[in-house]
């Protein structure tokens, strides 16, 4: 969920390698690991999130997403079965052979 809204639902299982909205894609590449530098910062998802007051009409994530187009801003995409078990709301989704998204250190 982002901003009280469903991003994407998979088996939890499914999580780490096949996640298509890139919310989750960068939640699941701020997690640190056990070879994880305890040095540096850990990853963070860029940007604030959305203002609950003050709702926009586009997608909630669009302000913070690498993938965003101007479609984003002007309407929220439904959520949309992928088959197996998997939803995904967003009209630009990563593509499953894809790297999976980097979050960066701040």
């Amino acid at each position: 969920m982002y901003a009280g809204t469903t991003a994407e639902t998979l088996p939890a299982d499914r999580l780490a390698d096949g996640a298509r909205h890139p919310y989750t894609r960068a939640l699941v590449a701020s997690v640190p690991d056990l070879t994880a530098d305890r040095g540096r910062p850990l990853p963070t998802v860029e940007g604030a999130p959305p203002d609950p007051l003050a709702p926009s009409p586009g997608c909630p994530f669009e302000p913070r997403c690498s993938r965003r187009r101007d479609h984003c801003a002007e309407q929220a995409p439904p959520l949309e079965d992928l088959g197996a078990d998997h939803r995904v709301a967003c009209w630009y989704p990563v593509p499953v052979a894809a790297a999976p998204e980097t979050a960066t250190a701040s």
